[in-house]
């Protein structure tokens, strides 16, 4: 839109887009003189990305990968299917999200905060999910599920999941 180059800035990376979370690589587009000031700050936070993840990101910004949209294929089958396990659980709900690996289960109506739901599904069930208030106040009451498991991995732990929230329902609030 006319005008708008000069006081536009987006931030992207490849987390999401080609599965590399742990790497934390990414850019920032922005005009000239805001970009100074963005690599001043990101200098200090953000010290030395290795070099193999730096050429890996160039590879996979320059290239279409037939695996990419296969791998994004699947991850829209395991949210569907998890989520539809998800909301089939009375008192859990699960909105699919519109893209990326992560679902949000919102856990609110069990009375428990998201910290002690997590860290009790985790002993009595061996199942790890991280718990909304690691994202802030705006996300207490929700546990953030990844689709990067098998897709049996993942309905084991919804079954898991299930067993847990309905031994809930027999302890008082």
């Amino acid at each position: 839109m006319p005008g708008l180059a000069d006081r536009t800035v987006v931030v992207d990376s490849l987390s999401k887009s080609h599965a590399m979370t742990g790497w934390r690589i990414g850019w920032i587009i922005s005009p000239g003189g805001m970009a100074d000031h963005i690599n001043s700050v990101m200098q200090c936070m953000l010290y030395g990305c290795a070099m193999f993840i730096q050429d890996a990101a160039v590879v996979a910004v320059s290239h279409q990968f037939q695996e990419a949209s296969a791998m994004r294929a699947e991850f829209g089958i395991r949210r569907d299917v998890i989520c539809a396990r998800i909301n089939a659980i009375p008192r859990l709900a699960c909105v699919p999200p519109e893209g990326g690996m992560f679902l949000m289960i919102d856990i609110r109506e069990t009375g428990i905060d998201s910290l002690a739901f997590a860290n009790r599904l985790v002993e009595e069930e061996k199942v790890v999910l991280l718990a909304g208030s690691s994202f802030g106040a705006s996300a207490e009451g929700f546990l953030r599920l990844s689709l990067t498991s098998p897709r049996a991995k993942l309905e084991e732990a919804c079954e898991r999941l299930a067993r847990f929230t309905a031994r809930l329902s027999d302890q008082p609030r």
